[in-house]
């Protein structure tokens, strides 16, 4: 889930697909192209905005693909069912048509979600919720693509665990809503060592993703930066001492850049004031090895320190001492 999270739609108004008919042609092997114009404000839940919001994430999903096959990392599964909303700028991925929760475990998502109380014992929960939900209310294309990276990041999180991962994480982040108003939640709550793991993974793609798409063609000024790739250089964790968005970029680039506005701080947190120096020496992790640890058995951030040490610190020269060092300014 991208967090804030005020999720809140009339959820059973998305049973039918969205369709445009543009065009035919008896040409084989031969595509239409079609663009859509970004919609004017007055016109937010029209057709032309849902049009404009389906095909910005229907190209993201594609992109998403691409990037993650020229990482080495897995796709999101194949028929991933995306669901869209108008109404706000959220994110969620339940994979419930993938049956990623029990029934149990869906009614108590739903009721939380929702407010209201949910059974039927004809229905399954993949029939009332996506396995990927997308709001699409932004007005900018890259603000809109970084948030469908972010939940297509997780949809390639889930096929390397099992279902039971998932549903451990979907727990932990309803508990969280619950606990602080954001699945997030913090450092201090119930299963953020799990949370802290797959929003920080889902973060560095979703960052490094636009940044590959856009360039310098960006919304990332809105936090203060020329690009995505410079905000995730510069991010350090979410909230003080809870999911280490910068981690992943700093296992695999070259050193630390001088954060412009304050000498004395290399990086700071994405939604407090926190900021440190991170003592970065490490180079050379891929995405593709630190996904590889993105296993069931790492259900907390030392998890993961552990697996990518015991698998492939020895193969990227890097000195033990420097690797501590990394992991201990997050």
């Amino acid at each position: 889930m991208k967090w804030p999270f005020k999720f809140s739609p009339p959820i059973l108004t998305y049973q039918d697909p969205i369709t445009h008919y543009v065009d035919k042609f008896y040409i084989p092997d031969k595509d239409i192209r079609v663009f859509y114009d970004m919609w004017p404000i007055d016109q937010k839940g029209k057709k032309i905005h849902i049009l404009w919001g389906a095909a910005t994430v229907n190209n993201a999903n594609h992109e998403f693909h691409d990037y993650a096959n020229s990482d080495g990392i897995n796709p999101p599964p194949n028929n991933l069912d995306i669901m869209i909303g108008y109404f706000n700028n959220d994110g969620m991925t339940l994979m419930t048509a993938k049956r990623a929760v029990k029934k149990s475990t869906f009614t108590i998502i739903f009721n939380y979600l929702f407010g209201i109380e949910y059974y039927s014992p004809y229905h399954r929960p993949s029939i009332v919720l996506p396995d990927v939900y997308i709001g699409i209310a932004y007005r900018e294309s890259d603000l809109l693509k970084e948030l469908s990276y972010h939940e297509l990041a997780h949809a390639s999180h889930f096929t390397n665990v099992t279902k039971l991962y998932w549903e451990v994480l979907i727990i932990a982040e309803i508990e969280a809503l619950v606990q602080t108003g954001s699945p997030h939640g913090s450092a201090k709550v119930p299963g953020a060592g799990i949370i802290s793991v797959c929003e920080s993974w889902a973060y560095h793609l979703d960052y490094s993703y636009a940044h590959r798409t856009y360039g310098v063609k960006n919304s990332a000024n809105l936090y203060g930066f020329p690009s995505w790739g410079k905000l995730l250089e510069h991010t350090w964790n979410e909230i003080q001492d809870h999911i280490p968005i910068g981690l992943y970029n700093d296992l695999s680039d070259i050193g630390e850049p001088i954060y412009w506005f304050s000498p004395h701080a290399t990086a700071r947190n994405l939604f407090d004031n926190g900021k440190t120096v991170i003592d970065d020496n490490v180079s050379g992790f891929t995405n593709a090895q630190m996904f590889d640890c993105m296993d069931d058995f790492t259900l907390g951030i030392s998890d993961f320190k552990f697996c990518l040490r015991k698998k492939y610190l020895a193969k990227t020269n890097n000195d033990i001492n420097d690797y501590n060092e990394l992991f201990n300014s997050y």
